[in-house]
């Protein structure tokens, strides 16, 4: 995996500017470390109230945990497209019934993946998000 981010970093100009909104402190602290390790800009909110929904259009990718108690990771993605634009989305979870949503979720969500599956294939995925979108430009 290690690889991978050192071969993306050295062929590209820019890394992706990732935001993670999760309810989970700990989740979001480790994949800060993870994010500053692959010098990737990171920010990471806890909750709905450190996000600052101005900043939103300034990331090249959001990471929405699905499951933020009284809303979810969809139903958030649909208020930042609605008020300050699309931004390509991961929408994370720690289970499948999510997913059951997905055909609902707005265009730019691009995945849901399984916290599960691990951080470092997370940020690849983000990576690679971010690589084919920019391609397109």
């Amino acid at each position: 995996m290690e690889g991978f981010f050192k071969r993306w970093t050295l062929s590209s100009r820019a890394m992706p500017r990732i935001l993670l909104l999760d309810d989970d402190p700990a989740y979001v602290n480790l994949m800060r470390k993870l994010a500053g390790k692959h010098g990737i800009p990171f920010t990471g909110c806890s909750s709905l109230d450190d996000l600052n929904p101005d900043f939103y259009h300034d990331y090249d990718i959001a990471i929405i945990d699905y499951n933020l108690g009284h809303v979810t990771g969809s139903e958030v993605s649909r208020y930042l497209t609605h008020f300050h634009g699309s931004v390509p989305t991961l929408i994370i979870s720690q289970s499948t019934h999510g997913y059951a949503d997905h055909e609902s979720w707005p265009r730019h969500v691009k995945g849901y993946f399984l916290k599960s599956n691990g951080m470092e294939p997370l940020f690849k995925e983000a990576v690679g998000i971010f690589r084919k979108q920019s391609s397109h430009r």
